[in-house]
């Protein structure tokens, strides 16, 4: 999942911050585009809630504004709580995601919603077509 991201080979503490930052914002940016604004933010709130116990780290990379969630803190997270604790409390969201979309539409459909590679162009509207 990382690998993509083109993580620096030392394991640079910075940089592996900006590769999960950009990862989660890929993933937000797919859910935001597939579920609305309304649908990702309840999926992030539930998924947050199943590891947010476990996984405290995941505190410090969400915030909350308007009645929306964000996960752009992940650098400021990495910095107070280190690389694994981050990367492990990511995994864990999800994972979780996964099980809340797959009971939804099926685990299949999860994954290519959450698709962590480039983001999806944007659907024309056939209706809009001449």
């Amino acid at each position: 999942m990382l690998g993509r991201e083109g993580i620096p080979g030392d394991g640079e503490q910075r940089g592996v911050g900006d590769a999960l930052q950009r990862m989660c914002a890929r993933m937000c940016c797919n859910l935001r585009d597939t579920m609305g604004d309304d649908g990702c933010t309840a999926l992030l709130a539930r998924a947050l809630a199943r590891t947010e116990a476990a996984h405290p780290a995941l505190m410090s990379i969400r915030r909350i504004s308007r009645g929306t969630i964000s996960l752009d803190r992940v650098v400021d997270g990495v910095e107070a709580h280190g690389v694994a604790a981050v990367t492990a409390g990511i995994e864990a969201l999800l994972i979780a995601l996964i099980e809340i979309l797959g009971r939804l539409i099926g685990e299949d459909m999860a994954i290519r919603i959450l698709e962590l590679g480039e983001p999806r162009p944007a659907r024309s509207n056939p209706a809009s077509s001449p």
